[in-house]
């Protein structure tokens, strides 16, 4: 069941209290624009359906990224402000710019939305049927490091399969023409593909970590900028509310955008991926706790140095305050 700003228990950190509480709808003079690499997840296509930053008076520029891996380049090069990443290329990026990224918010989380499909008839039934067959995922993505700490925990190896790097775009056309076995990928994908019967689900990995994923930003445009921030912040919590008080509506919205771009998607589809995930702005102990976990097997496979302390990666004031900006803005 969709879960979203749920009130699970967040990691507290004493932060002195504002002079004053800034109410929404001033005028934007000196808000610089936000830029914003999202992903090709379900909440962003409702984020682009609408101006929701608009009642908060600052501008969002927003870029598509086809996987975390680049949005987290965008970020890194200075292209964007803000960014949405899954954990696996969050902390690649924490050990490529120690000390100049930020985290403000948390965006989802559920190792359920990542998905193991293969066509309608075939006859695997899990992964471990998959041994030696060509299974297609984004390498270095959230859901390739989740398929590792899977392979880990059974004793397997990557070598066990055959692996191939794709884009999750690419993955309906690649499964009926034959050119892979399987799919590995997060919401929407998997949904989108079960709707149109060209993929069934074998398998989700729910089990395996929360995976949650991070909205990242530049710590010098954080430092800079905080009120424009804030803004964006209180936009998205108006846009969680939205999902959760109206899914079928939600996922009309998501279906228009994803069209909009020439691609056809029903809304179901959008609901059911809703109803695969968490969302919860907060960072939560239980967070921390999964993403070092994730961190831990990075550092054991040499794909990152150390495990970043999250306790100073964190700023949860910006957050803080866009709840109670966005609750002024409901009053009114």
């Amino acid at each position: 069941m969709t879960q979203l700003l749920s009130r699970r228990k967040s990691m507290t950190i004493a932060v002195a209290a504002p002079a004053v509480v800034i109410l929404p709808r001033l005028a934007r003079a000196g808000l610089p624009t936000v830029h914003y690499a999202m992903q090709r997840v379900p909440e962003d296509f409702v984020y682009r359906a609408r101006n929701w930053a608009e009642p908060y008076g600052v501008h969002v520029a927003g870029t598509v990224s086809p996987s975390g891996v680049q949005s987290m380049q965008a970020l890194l090069s200075g292209r964007s402000d803000l960014a949405d990443s899954g954990s696996g290329p969050a902390l690649s990026a924490f050990g490529h710019a120690s000390g100049a990224l930020v985290i403000v918010a948390a965006t989802h989380s559920g190792g359920q939305r990542h998905e193991l499909m293969v066509k309608p008839g075939a006859s695997y039934k899990s992964l471990a049927d998959l041994k030696g067959k060509r299974i297609a995922m984004p390498v270095g993505s959230g859901a390739y490091i989740i398929f590792e700490l899977y392979l880990k925990e059974k004793g397997w190896k990557n070598s066990d399969f055959l692996i191939v790097n794709m884009k999750p775009g690419d993955m309906g056309s690649a499964l009926a023409s034959g050119q892979i076995d399987a799919a590995l990928v997060w919401e929407p994908t998997p949904s989108i593909l079960v709707t149109k019967g060209i993929a069934k689900v074998i398998q989700s990995f729910g089990e395996v970590s929360s995976d949650p994923s991070l909205l990242i930003a530049r710590k010098a445009f954080v430092e800079k900028h905080r009120d424009a921030v804030v803004r964006v912040l209180a936009s998205m919590i108006d846009m969680y509310r939205f999902i959760k008080t109206d899914p079928t509506g939600a996922g009309k919205l998501a279906a228009k955008v994803a069209g909009e771009s020439g691609a056809s998607v029903s809304p179901a589809a959008f609901t059911r991926a809703f109803n695969h995930m968490t969302f919860d702005m907060h960072i939560t102990k239980a967070d921390i706790a999964a993403l070092e976990r994730v961190g831990d097997f990075m550092v054991r496979e040499h794909k990152i140095a150390k495990v970043p302390d999250f306790g100073k990666l964190i700023d949860p004031e910006p957050l803080r305050l866009a709840f109670t900006m966005a609750k002024a803005k409901e009053k009114h």
